[in-house]
């Protein structure tokens, strides 16, 4: 499947994109009558004066062009906000902006929209990776894992424990056999995480911790040949949240997954109020 940086780059040269079948039949979402065939998911820093003016954009490195990522930022430095104000006075700020690049497929044919756009939530300054368990490798065993995550008021680590996990490529006899199988995983993520410092981390009114849920991968190249490429569907869930969420853990594992850095379920309310629109669609 090409990925989005690449049909963007034929987008430059043809207001119409001839959609890759194997991309059309990935599409995963819909919004009214448009079809999300794919979405990359931006992060950065952005600083804007007393008067709500942005002063400057800085993002995160991520899978856009170059020149894509131009636009982005053309469209980023239009923004207006209201003023940001503290102790009844204007003020500059320095935070955190999240936003999403989808690929919409409507009757009026290809578009590339930035949508959805967020300010002040933590932001990763480092996210190393977990090790891949040796042995684990050499089994060709794999597991996706999600993790919640604890942040203290100082952007560290506070807990990061298990919420669900799975074994890929592999038979399971029975939830022991499960559970011996998936823990070098959740011990390499735990550890990989536990590492991790987080930027924009401010104390919450309610005196609550930060969480977030963050997706774990674990596959080796080929891993899934001679299944047509499906991950096994028949092994179990092994860990189940204990504290109720506001919204179910299947929704919140699907927008995980396309975050590298989690996705926050304590939110706050955002310090910055957008006053124009978020971009719609990018000129090509």
């Amino acid at each position: 499947m090409k990925t989005l940086a690449v049909l963007l780059a034929a987008a430059l040269a043809s207001p119409l994109l001839p959609a890759p079948a194997a991309l059309a039949q990935a599409a995963a979402a819909v919004t009214g009558q448009a079809e999300i065939l794919e979405s990359i998911h931006l992060s950065g820093v952005i600083e804007v004066d007393a008067s709500g003016r942005v002063e400057q954009v800085t993002l995160r490195p991520n899978q856009l062009l170059p020149s894509i990522e131009t636009k982005v930022l053309q469209v980023m430095h239009n923004w207006t906000f209201a003023p940001y104000v503290v102790d009844g006075a204007p003020r500059r700020i320095r935070t955190s902006v999240y936003a999403r690049i989808d690929q919409l497929k409507s009757e009026e044919g290809y578009q590339v929209v930035l949508d959805n756009a967020e300010f002040g939530r933590p932001l990763a300054q480092n996210l190393t990776p977990p090790r891949y368990p040796a042995q684990s490798m050499q089994g060709g065993i794999g597991a996706e894992l999600l993790l919640r995550v604890t942040l203290d008021n100082e952007g560290k680590v506070a807990m990061a424990e298990p919420v669900t996990a799975r074994v890929l490529n592999r038979g399971v006899r029975n939830e022991k056999h499960h559970r011996r199988l998936v823990e070098p995983f959740v011990r390499a993520s735990v550890e990989a995480v536990q590492s991790w410092r987080f930027e924009f981390v401010e104390p919450r009114a309610d005196g609550a911790a930060h969480q977030m849920l963050v997706p774990m991968s674990f596959k080796i190249s080929g891993m899934y040949a001679g299944t047509g490429g499906r991950p096994p569907q028949n092994t179990p869930l092994m860990f189940e949240l204990s504290t109720p969420l506001g919204r179910p853990l299947e929704a919140l594992a699907r927008e995980a997954e396309g975050r590298s850095g989690g996705v926050l379920i304590s939110p706050t309310p955002s310090p910055l109020k957008l006053l124009t629109a978020t971009g719609g669609t990018l000129a090509m």
